[in-house]
């Protein structure tokens, strides 16, 4: 029997030729030769959230600890920005994770009114157009495979910069082998969600395989942010994209 799980929208940020190393994968034009997934972010595909603008910086770290102690950190540094419209500006830079010296900056624009999403390629002056599929009434539901158990919690509300957000826990229990584990496994994933703006404020996962991430809002405002963020600047040739589907492992907990 199949377990269903609510999971929150990922966005999976693509890295170019700096991450080849790890093991090239195409996906798409303007992606560059070779690319990984690095980490992921909240996905703005949902219904447009109108009347409530606000920008903020974003923070992913990720952490992990070695047999031996050693500790790697890797850090992803962002901005993102929504105005009254309820139109979405995300802005990245892979600056810090220890992949590159030169910082390489994603930028996506989504409308989800018009179910639209724009990927800049700055040095090339292009954009690519994304089509999106239409909203779902509510978060997805995804399947998990069989023998994993999921259990989900209120974890009470909390104040992140300045704004109440509501923390929700889901711990999913990989059996023993699952992937060839003799002992239970825990993948513990904490969101936290504010009721007023509907966004993400922070998502805190640890997974034993591969350490802790922290993904977390910093510096929020909420005025309206300027117009021209939000619009494709006007000398960028537009060229229409091909949906990019990223299979996720199944015992992949959500954010």
């Amino acid at each position: 029997m199949r377990t269903a799980v609510t999971a929150a929208l990922v966005c999976v940020w693509l890295i170019g030729p700096a991450a080849s190393a790890q093991g090239p994968m195409k996906v798409g034009p303007g992606a560059g030769a070779g690319v990984d997934i690095l980490f992921s972010e909240p996905l703005d595909i949902a219904a447009a959230v109108t009347g409530q603008p606000y920008a903020a910086d974003t923070v992913t770290v990720t952490t992990q600890v070695l047999p031996d102690g050693t500790r790697i950190e890797r850090r992803a540094h962002g901005s993102v920005a929504r105005d009254s419209e309820g139109r979405i500006r995300r802005v990245q830079s892979i600056a810090g994770l220890g992949t590159s010296t030169d910082a390489t900056r994603i930028v996506t624009i989504v409308s989800p009114a018009e179910r639209v999403q724009y990927r800049l390629d700055e040095a090339r002056n292009v954009a690519y157009r994304l089509h999106l599929p239409q909203a779902p009434p509510g978060l997805p539901q995804r399947k998990l495979s069989a023998g994993l158990a999921v259990r989900s919690e209120g974890i009470g509300p909390r104040v992140i910069e300045g704004i109440k957000a509501d923390g929700t826990r889901t711990t999913i229990t990989l059996p023993p082998g699952n992937v060839g584990n003799d002992r239970p496994i825990e993948i513990v994933t904490e969101r936290w969600f504010s009721p007023d703006l509907q966004i993400v404020m922070q998502t805190r996962r640890v997974d034993p395989r591969v350490g802790e991430t922290v993904y977390r809002l910093i510096g929020i405002t909420r005025e309206e942010p300027p117009k021209h963020l939000f619009e494709v600047p006007a000398d960028y040739l537009i060229e229409d994209q091909r949906p990019i589907l990223v299979k996720r492992p199944p015992d992949a907990s959500p954010w």
